[in-house]
Protein backbone atom coordinates (compact mmCIF):
# COMPACT_ATOMS: atom_id res chain seq x y z
CA UNK A 1 0.00 0.00 0.00
CA UNK A 2 2.82 2.74 1.00
CA UNK A 3 4.26 2.20 -2.90
CA UNK A 4 0.99 2.38 -4.46
CA UNK A 5 0.63 5.94 -2.05
CA UNK A 6 4.09 7.14 -3.00
CA UNK A 7 3.62 6.39 -7.00
CA UNK A 8 0.19 8.35 -6.50
CA UNK A 9 2.58 11.01 -4.88
CA UNK A 10 5.24 11.15 -7.70
CA UNK A 11 1.89 11.14 -10.83
CA UNK A 12 0.41 14.24 -8.68
CA UNK A 13 3.65 15.93 -8.76
CA UNK A 14 4.24 15.09 -12.19
CA UNK A 15 0.97 15.92 -13.31
CA UNK A 16 -0.16 12.66 -14.32
CA UNK A 17 -3.36 12.85 -12.92
CA UNK A 18 -5.26 9.65 -14.19
CA UNK A 19 -2.02 7.61 -12.70
CA UNK A 20 -2.10 9.19 -9.28
CA UNK A 21 -6.23 8.52 -9.07
CA UNK A 22 -5.52 4.68 -10.46
CA UNK A 23 -2.65 4.42 -7.67
CA UNK A 24 -4.69 5.50 -5.28
CA UNK A 25 -7.82 3.27 -6.02
CA UNK A 26 -5.80 0.95 -5.62
CA UNK A 27 -4.66 1.56 -2.19
CA UNK A 28 -8.29 2.72 -0.85
CA UNK A 29 -8.66 0.00 1.75
CA UNK A 30 -5.49 0.70 3.34
CA UNK A 31 -5.56 1.09 6.98
CA UNK A 32 -2.25 1.85 8.36
CA UNK A 33 -1.95 5.00 5.90
CA UNK A 34 -5.35 6.07 6.34
CA UNK A 35 -4.25 9.86 7.17
CA UNK A 36 -1.64 10.27 4.07
CA UNK A 37 -4.54 8.44 1.67
CA UNK A 38 -7.30 11.05 2.67
CA UNK A 39 -4.74 13.47 2.08
CA UNK A 40 -3.29 12.61 -0.82
CA UNK A 41 -6.95 11.93 -2.39
CA UNK A 42 -7.60 15.77 -1.32
CA UNK A 43 -4.92 17.18 -3.26
CA UNK A 44 -5.70 14.80 -6.30
CA UNK A 45 -9.27 15.93 -6.23
CA UNK A 46 -8.35 19.49 -6.00
CA UNK A 47 -5.75 19.25 -8.60
CA UNK A 48 -8.47 17.47 -10.85
CA UNK A 49 -10.98 20.45 -10.29
CA UNK A 50 -8.17 22.67 -11.29
CA UNK A 51 -7.63 20.92 -14.79
CA UNK A 52 -10.76 20.55 -15.70
CA UNK A 53 -11.39 24.40 -14.79
CA UNK A 54 -8.34 24.95 -16.86
CA UNK A 55 -9.30 23.09 -19.78
CA UNK A 56 -12.90 25.37 -20.45
CA UNK A 57 -12.02 27.82 -22.84
CA UNK A 58 -12.53 31.84 -21.39
CA UNK A 59 -12.45 32.91 -24.82
CA UNK A 60 -12.42 31.64 -28.77
CA UNK A 61 -8.77 33.11 -28.77
CA UNK A 62 -7.74 30.20 -27.03
CA UNK A 63 -6.76 26.80 -28.41
CA UNK A 64 -7.81 23.39 -26.13
CA UNK A 65 -4.97 21.71 -24.41
CA UNK A 66 -3.50 19.19 -26.78
CA UNK A 67 -4.99 14.97 -25.90
CA UNK A 68 -1.92 13.79 -22.93
CA UNK A 69 -1.34 10.78 -25.62
CA UNK A 70 -0.35 12.99 -27.85
CA UNK A 71 2.42 14.75 -25.64
CA UNK A 72 3.13 11.87 -24.61
CA UNK A 73 3.96 10.39 -27.74
CA UNK A 74 6.50 13.41 -28.62
CA UNK A 75 8.23 12.54 -24.97
CA UNK A 76 8.58 8.53 -25.74
CA UNK A 77 9.95 9.73 -29.21
CA UNK A 78 12.17 12.57 -28.01
CA UNK A 79 13.63 9.76 -25.32
CA UNK A 80 14.32 7.69 -28.44
CA UNK A 81 16.24 9.78 -29.70
CA UNK A 82 18.46 10.50 -26.94
CA UNK A 83 19.00 7.21 -25.82
CA UNK A 84 20.37 6.48 -29.49
CA UNK A 85 22.13 10.21 -29.30
CA UNK A 86 20.22 12.38 -31.72
CA UNK A 87 19.91 15.38 -30.06
CA UNK A 88 19.32 17.70 -32.50
CA UNK A 89 15.83 15.26 -33.13
CA UNK A 90 15.57 14.64 -29.27
CA UNK A 91 15.71 18.53 -28.99
CA UNK A 92 13.08 18.62 -31.08
CA UNK A 93 11.14 16.02 -30.03
CA UNK A 94 10.88 17.30 -26.32
CA UNK A 95 10.69 20.72 -27.57
CA UNK A 96 6.95 19.71 -29.54
CA UNK A 97 6.26 17.46 -26.34
CA UNK A 98 6.25 21.04 -24.14
CA UNK A 99 4.18 23.02 -26.72
CA UNK A 100 1.67 20.30 -26.03
CA UNK A 101 2.07 20.47 -22.50
CA UNK A 102 4.52 23.09 -21.02
CA UNK A 103 4.04 21.03 -17.37
CA UNK A 104 5.28 17.86 -18.48
CA UNK A 105 7.99 17.27 -15.90
CA UNK A 106 9.98 14.64 -17.92
CA UNK A 107 9.88 16.01 -20.84
CA UNK A 108 12.36 18.81 -19.28
CA UNK A 109 14.15 16.38 -17.66
CA UNK A 110 15.03 14.84 -20.83
CA UNK A 111 15.44 18.00 -22.67
CA UNK A 112 17.94 19.37 -20.27
CA UNK A 113 19.78 16.41 -20.74
CA UNK A 114 19.58 16.64 -24.56
CA UNK A 115 20.72 20.12 -23.99
CA UNK A 116 23.83 19.42 -21.48
CA UNK A 117 24.86 16.46 -24.40
CA UNK A 118 24.31 18.87 -27.41
CA UNK A 119 27.08 21.25 -25.57
CA UNK A 120 24.27 23.38 -24.67
CA UNK A 121 24.79 23.48 -21.27
CA UNK A 122 23.03 26.72 -20.26
CA UNK A 123 19.71 25.86 -21.96
CA UNK A 124 20.04 22.52 -20.45
CA UNK A 125 20.55 23.76 -17.01
CA UNK A 126 16.99 25.75 -17.29
CA UNK A 127 15.40 22.46 -18.07
CA UNK A 128 16.74 21.01 -15.26
CA UNK A 129 15.07 24.02 -13.24
CA UNK A 130 11.93 24.11 -14.52
CA UNK A 131 12.05 20.12 -13.94
CA UNK A 132 12.84 20.79 -10.07
CA UNK A 133 10.06 23.25 -9.84
CA UNK A 134 7.34 20.77 -11.36
CA UNK A 135 8.39 17.83 -10.09
CA UNK A 136 10.38 18.21 -6.37
CA UNK A 137 9.59 14.29 -5.51
CA UNK A 138 10.69 13.00 -8.45
CA UNK A 139 12.99 9.42 -8.09
CA UNK A 140 15.47 11.55 -10.05
CA UNK A 141 14.99 15.11 -8.43
CA UNK A 142 18.12 14.63 -6.30
CA UNK A 143 20.27 13.45 -9.01
CA UNK A 144 19.61 16.49 -11.10
CA UNK A 145 19.85 18.92 -8.07
CA UNK A 146 23.11 17.76 -7.44
CA UNK A 147 24.14 18.25 -10.93
CA UNK A 148 22.86 21.46 -11.34
CA UNK A 149 24.59 22.65 -7.65
CA UNK A 150 27.68 21.04 -9.21
CA UNK A 151 28.07 23.03 -12.11
CA UNK A 152 26.95 26.16 -10.42
CA UNK A 153 29.65 25.75 -8.46
CA UNK A 154 32.38 26.11 -10.88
Amino acid sequence: MKKRLDEARVALTAGKLPEADEALRESAATKAFAKEYAALKAQVTEAQKKAAAAAVPTSGVEKPPAPVSEAAKAEKEGLDHLTNKRYGQAIERLEHCLGLDAKRAECHLYLGVAFARNQQTEQGLKHYRRFMELAPNHPRYAGVKKLVDDYEQK
